[in-house]
């Protein structure tokens, strides 16, 4: 380091190079430092360029605790990467998956509607569709009982899928919203939340602040009934979400198409 505020620093970047190592080896592929910075960090990869270089002109003790944090929230994660990158090799693009994909993709170019719904049956592939994006750096998280009548568990369960979780052990419901906010708007991406059929009233009015306050996309996969079931109850609060969405993809039953890839697959 060129300078002794960057001493301290050092450690903390080498074990984070380590790390982008590790990342690209679970993943077949070298993690650069704008995907790294993408993915993993509250700060851009010019800011890591810096940091590395010992020109950073900024905080470079809160830099270093992020990058300290940073560290510790991939090395929890690699295992999870890990399970992702399998499933990503296994992935078979399906009509249902390749719609679902396409609409991702549009809700993120366009403006005023990132939310995508698809719905399917169980056995559809929903799940493969989420691990998927998730090795691509989506982040994947999976609907929980506990939502129907916790705002504060969705938001929590959103942080630690982020990567970021609530680090105490008591905090209100406003404290959790905006954990959750903070978590997402450090960078843009994809939230693919699985089993959506789990949200409640108050949670479907998350997926609206989410849509509304920062740059994710939120792709909402269900199963066709109980996604009707929970419309009935929640009719004014899905309502908003649907205004802010792309066509929605409904796949009521599997067909032969669908079942042939993975009895191909499973058969070499």
């Amino acid at each position: 380091m060129k300078d002794e505020k960057f001493a301290e620093a050092a450690e903390a970047l080498r074990q984070l190079d380590e790390m982008q190592i590790k990342i690209g080896e679970v993943e077949g592929k070298p993690c650069s430092d704008s995907e790294l910075a993408r993915r993993f960090l509250p700060f851009s990869a010019t800011t890591l360029s810096r940091m590395r270089a010992g020109m950073y002109s900024g905080d470079v003790a809160r830099v270093t605790r992020q990058i300290r944090f940073a560290v510790d929230e991939i090395e929890m994660r690699l295992d999870r990467l890990r399970r992702a990158a399998e499933a990503d090799k296994s992935f078979v693009r399906t009509r249902l998956a390749k719609a679902a994909i396409a609409a991702i993709t549009k809700a993120r170019d366009g403006k005023g509607r990132s939310v995508v719904i698809i719905l399917a049956p169980t056995g559809a592939g929903k799940t493969e569709i989420g691990r998927h994006l998730q090795s691509r750096g989506a982040i994947y998280v999976e609907g929980r009982q506990s939502w129907m009548a916790s705002y504060k568990a969705f938001c929590a369960d959103v942080c630690a899928s982020a990567g970021r979780p609530i680090r105490t052990t008591k905090y209100s419901e406003r404290d959790a919203e905006n954990e959750m906010l903070a978590a997402l708007r450090a960078r843009d991406g994809i939230l693919y939340i699985d089993e959506a059929n789990t949200l409640g009233r108050s949670t479907a009015n998350a997926i609206k602040l989410i849509a509304n306050q920062t740059g994710y996309t939120v792709a909402l996969a269900a199963i066709p009934e109980m996604w009707d079931a929970f419309i009935l109850g929640a009719e004014n609060e899905v309502r908003q979400v649907v205004n802010r969405c792309q066509p929605i993809l409904r796949h009521d039953r599997l067909s032969e198409a669908d079942i042939t890839p993975f009895l191909v697959r499973t058969s070499l």
